[in-house]
């Protein structure tokens, strides 16, 4: 090697700390907040459902839940008007007076509910029917009705008319109950001591 050669023999230093740039830092923070999103928005698709009825104040409903389905021979009219096991009737305030026919012909549940949720569980489910598919008399009187309030001044808003697919959105998963008898319901109601929540609750599949 040359004598006037420029060798660099500096040792890297050692002790002093590192900083990462504030650019690396932004990126890695998005990253992470973009998976902490993603992770409960998957979780929130994907759990009870709770959620959907927003916060509010629980209270004990002692729900009539179908055990035995019912049944009609048109595919169709069944899946509008037959309610199916698991099935709530009806939903009522704890300490309601139930009939001797209610009691003995339905599993009777306490349930730790909001009242939406108490809601939901009875309410069938129903699609939007659009302006297209109505008939050609319904499309009328509504192209009627808004010519006339446009005439008057008046401002015209459509009501949304809606159309039961099924009897109802959601289920008691009583399959997940300790197994009981319906026959011997007229003896007494099984799980009147127990008080169940939304946990047990499902939505019923998406009619294909």
């Amino acid at each position: 090697m040359p004598e006037n050669a420029n060798v660099n023999t500096a040792q890297p230093e050692t002790g002093k700390k590192q900083f990462l740039s504030p650019k690396i830092w932004l990126g890695g923070g998005l990253g992470l907040l973009l998976i902490a999103l993603g992770a409960y928005l998957f979780f929130r698709a994907s759990g009870s459902g709770e959620e959907d009825f927003g916060a509010g104040e629980k209270r004990i409903y002692e729900i009539a839940i179908v055990v035995r389905g019912q049944q009609n021979p048109d595919p169709a009219e069944d899946r509008k008007n037959s309610l199916k096991a698991g099935d709530a009737l009806i939903a009522q305030g704890e300490g309601h007076q139930w009939s001797v026919t209610e009691k003995t012909s339905y599993l009777i549940l306490k349930m730790n509910l909001t009242d939406k949720q108490a809601e939901a569980l009875t309410r069938p489910e129903e699609v939007e029917i659009a302006f297209s598919d109505l008939s050609a008399e319904e499309q009328k009187r509504i192209e009627e009705e808004k010519a006339l309030a446009e005439k008057e001044g008046r401002d015209y808003t459509e009501e949304t008319r809606r159309e039961t697919v099924r009897a109802r959105a959601y289920r008691v998963k009583i399959e997940k109950l300790p197994p009981f008898n319906p026959d011997l319901l007229p003896a007494g109601q099984p799980f009147l001591d127990q008080v169940y929540d939304w946990a047990m609750v499902e939505k019923k599949p998406k009619i294909k």
